[in-house]
């Protein structure tokens, strides 16, 4: 994606699974990751909000 400083992006991704594992959610715009979230519960959801001017990403 290509930002000009003014979008807002949102991303949730869900795990359905009962075994623990890592889900990621990661926005780039213009090959710059603006916003990253991860999890490794069970049945996790993750959410990503971020725009090019305010960057907010979580190991």
């Amino acid at each position: 994606m290509s930002g000009d400083g003014h979008d807002t992006y949102t991303l949730t991704v869900q795990s359905s699974s009962a075994v623990a594992g890592l889900i990621t959610c990661r926005i780039l715009v213009d090959g710059e990751v603006i916003a990253a979230r991860t999890s490794s519960a069970r049945y996790s959801a993750v959410s990503c909000v971020g725009s090019p001017d305010r960057r907010t990403t979580e190991p």
